[in-house]
């Protein structure tokens, strides 16, 4: 298989995984797609997982990497993808330290980028299979149904704790007045303590292309199976919204559902996560599931 031009990433990373740096001309920098082509000797599948990540996240959170080598290892190759915007750098994959590129950043650009590594992998002479967790889950639903009946379609969808909503996620009323007013809408990860802030260009995209970033609208039209996964102690998003998704999934051909007791938003996983640690049993365990869903139904 071809790829594009690749360099390996920083030793002191996470992942044993190369680099596809990606040029396309609405990002603010490269995409970067980790690179975990399949190793199993017995069995290499002609799909590739393109995993999206969520909100204030990046490829290099938690133990992603992980599931990326275990599904290479069992014949899938996977790719983990970082938004342009996302705050990452080359030198710095694994914090968010780019807080003017995560500003300007918004669901458009994210959409964009998603095609943009279809594309490279489909070129690679590979099937796409779409993975979202979260906010990444909506983007991969509208990236599944904008591809659809083009060259790069995806094959199959996965759906991990995913938004069913954009526009619900905005502020309302007078928070809305005071962020047109000040162009600054801040928002903090409590697990760093650190203050970040989106322009109201983010908001201003979403009400341009409104129609495009309907996920539930976008549901309806895909055709591809689809894996839908949430725990129920899921505090971040209510495993209602992937509930909600199921039901508009009205033309997939295969709509396969788990929902899990437990776990929680990440499936166990916590950032930074362990170098000597492997996934936590509700990720490993989830793996294998999806693993099953790509050889048996895409």
């Amino acid at each position: 298989m071809k790829s594009p031009t690749t360099t390996r990433i920083p030793k002191e990373s996470k992942a044993p995984a190369d680099v596809w740096n990606i040029s396309h001309p609405f990002g603010h920098q490269p995409l970067r797609m980790h690179a975990h082509l399949a190793t199993s000797v017995v069995e290499q599948l002609p799909f590739a997982v393109l995993f999206l990540h969520g909100y204030k996240g990046y490829a290099e959170w938690g133990c992603w990497n992980l599931m990326a080598d275990e599904l290479a290892q069992s014949g899938i190759s996977c790719f983990r993808l970082d938004f342009s915007g996302n705050g990452t750098t080359t030198d710095c994959p694994d914090a968010i330290v780019d807080l003017a590129a995560w500003s300007e950043n918004n669901y458009t650009q994210e959409v964009r980028d998603a095609l943009a590594a279809m594309r490279e992998i489909v070129k690679a002479g590979m099937r796409v299979v779409l993975m979202g967790h979260s906010r990444g889950g909506g983007i991969a639903t509208i990236a599944a149904a904008t591809s659809k009946n083009t060259r790069f379609s995806c094959s199959g969808l996965i759906l991990m704790a995913s938004v069913s909503d954009f526009g619900a996620r905005f502020p309302k009323q007078e928070n809305l007045q005071a962020w047109e007013k000040t162009n600054r809408f801040e928002v903090q990860n409590q697990r760093t303590g650190e203050t970040y802030h989106h322009q109201y260009s983010f908001y201003e995209d979403y009400l341009r292309h409104r129609r495009l970033l309907e996920i539930r609208r976008q549901a309806k039209r895909i055709e591809c199976p689809v894996f839908l996964t949430h725990a129920e102690d899921d505090l971040a998003v209510s495993i209602e919204e992937s509930k909600i998704l199921e039901n508009c999934l009205v033309q997939s051909r295969n709509v396969i559902t788990q929902w899990l007791p437990g776990g929680g938003h990440v499936f166990g996983m916590r950032e930074p996560w362990p170098k000597s640690r492997s996934m936590p049993k509700e990720m490993a365990d989830l793996v294998l599931e999806i693993g099953h869903f790509v050889k048996c139904h895409c």
